[in-house]
Formats: C-alpha cells, sequence, structure tokens
C-alpha cells in the first residue's frame, strides 16, 4: 500500500515538473499567453514637430511639381509677385492621412517669416520661423490630405517673394505622427535679384536770403532698405552743380521697401542749396543708391 501511494506521489511530482519546464520554455521562446510573435508598433509614440525636411527611403507618396520658371537658366523672380507651384502628390501604397508641407530657405542673409508668403486654394498658410543649424527655416503644412492607395491629388501652392536672395523650397509628405511618406522635392536657384530705383517728386521751392530751398518727396520703389542722405541732393544747371548744405533736413533716413503698408517708403526732405540765381533750366538730382532720373524744378 504504501508502494502505491508513493508511486501516485512521484507520478504528480513529475507531472508539476513537466509543466514548469514547458512554461519556461515557453515564455524563452516568446510563446507566453499574450505574447505576440510580430508586435506591432506602439501607437502611443509621440506626434513629432517638424521643421526640416527629412532624408527617407519611404516612398509611399511621391511629390511632383511644375513651377514658372523651372529649368530654365538665368530665370529670376520678382518681389510681390505671386508663382503658382502645382504639386502633384500621388499614392505608392499609403490609404489615409498625410501632412503635405513646405519648407522655405534664404541663402542671403537667413530667412524669416516675413520674406515669402505662400497661399493654397486662396487661404494664406501660416509659416513658421525654426533654427536648425546653421540657419532658419521656415515650415507649414500646406494640406492635410486624405489618399487611397493608387490616388492623386493636386495642390496649388501660391508663392511670392518679399525679399531679395536666393530661396529653397522644399516639399515632402508625412503621416500624422511626423513619420516622413516621401523623399523631399526641391526647388532650388529661386533668384530674386534688387529691383526698382528712388523717385523724387516737386513739392515746394523758393530763393530767399541768398539761398535756394527746395522741398521735396522722396519715394524709395525698390525691393530693398534704402538710406537716404541729404548730401547726395544736387542743385544743377548749364552753369554748375551745388550740393545740399547742412541746413537741409532730415540729414539722414532709412525708407522701407517700396509699397510698405504704413507709408515708411516715403520721406519729405527740406534741401538748402547754396544758390541764389535764376531757378529756369535748373533741375535737382539725387546721386545716391538706386538714383533714378533728375527732375526740372522750374
Amino acid at each position: 500500500m504504501k508502494k502505491f501511494s508513493m508511486a501516485i506521489v512521484l507520478i504528480v511530482a513529475l507531472a508539476l515538473i513537466s509543466t514548469a519546464a514547458y512554461a519556461i520554455l515557453a515564455y524563452d521562446s516568446g510563446e507566453a499567453e499574450g505574447e505576440d510573435e510580430n508586435p506591432q508598433p506602439d501607437q502611443t509614440d509621440p506626434i513629432k514637430t517638424v521643421i526640416a525636411p527629412a532624408d527617407t527611403d519611404n516612398r509611399s507618396i511621391t511629390l511632383s511639381v511644375k513651377y514658372p520658371g523651372q529649368g530654365v537658366g538665368g530665370y529670376t523672380y520678382e518681389t510681390d509677385h505671386t508663382y503658382t507651384f502645382d504639386i502633384t502628390c500621388s499614392s505608392n501604397g499609403w490609404a489615409g492621412k498625410a501632412n503635405i508641407m513646405v519648407f522655405g530657405e534664404r541663402d542671403d542673409g537667413g530667412i524669416d517669416a516675413g520674406c515669402m508668403h505662400v497661399s493654397v486654394d486662396g487661404n494664406a498658410i501660416a509659416l513658421t520661423k525654426n533654427y536648425v543649424e546653421p540657419e532658419n527655416i521656415l515650415s507649414a503644412v500646406m494640406r492635410n490630405a486624405s489618399l487611397d492607395n493608387g490616388s492623386s491629388i493636386q495642390i496649388p501652392a501660391d508663392v511670392s517673394f518679399s525679399r531679395i536672395g536666393d530661396f529653397t523650397l522644399t516639399f515632402q509628405a508625412f503621416d500624422e505622427k511626423g513619420n516622413p511618406l516621401s523623399a523631399p522635392l526641391t526647388c532650388s536657384n529661386l533668384y530674386v535679384p534688387v529691383s526698382g530705383n528712388v523717385t523724387l517728386g516737386l513739392k515746394e521751392k523758393l530763393t530767399e536770403d541768398g539761398e535756394t530751398v527746395i522741398k521735396a518727396e522722396v519715394t524709395n520703389d525698390t525691393n530693398i532698405r534704402v538710406t537716404i542722405n541729404a548730401a547726395d541732393f544736387y542743385l544743377t544747371n548749364d552753369t554748375g552743380s551745388f550740393n545740399a548744405n547742412d541746413l537741409s533736413e532730415p540729414e539722414s533716413r532709412t525708407l522701407n521697401f517700396r509699397g510698405d503698408p504704413a507709408g515708411n517708403d516715403k520721406m519729405e526732405i527740406v534741401l538748402h542749396f547754396d544758390y541764389s540765381g535764376s531757378l529756369d533750366g535748373c533741375r535737382l538730382e539725387y546721386h545716391g543708391a538706386y538714383a533714378a532720373d533728375s527732375i526740372d524744378i522750374n
């Protein structure tokens, strides 16, 4: 009877040992209950803030673009003129939401949010300035698009430049967590040169106390800031040229770009010249930067 009881105990013990051994092996091989052989990505990953184009091998979406001056050597762009960048966004396996982003750079003095403007379907896009070593980059989501696999959409991005310099625009698609879905599409050598000149308008003139006094309006009709100095004005006629003297005011002032909404692209200046002769045939000339033609004052 004792032998029979001991046999039962031994059998139970062996069964318990076998069960424990199997559990250990299953755990080590990834087969323990509740563990997936192919774990899915963590859906709680934080959303990344995208501030610059990203290198990637992901080609789930393909971007292409057409724009004025594309592939034309020596083509230049103007400030305050709108250029349409017609972007085609095609899915190569992606189905879902995608953020189509634009990035702006300028290699001549960096870039600020006011250096360029972007709108899509008539809606202005707010550009954010980010510092990415060693320069600033503008970034914005142009559209949160919904794509089916194999589908395509068009995004007409209207771009205007407010400063001079050599601009680069880059377009790229990202998922809603900030992971790149396409290669960066770069449009470089978008060159905006200096244009325009400084123009003059006569307001008043008089000759008294042995001198000539002229009040003139000066307008900066260029796309850069220009400093106007009284010493750069001359009264000329057939007999000679007379430089404005130190009674002129203001002595110096910097005018903003043309079209400044606050009117800071214009100024009045009162010029004094050591000349008391006839004003017949006299002209007012500005010899400073970006000078325009002189004007008659008689």
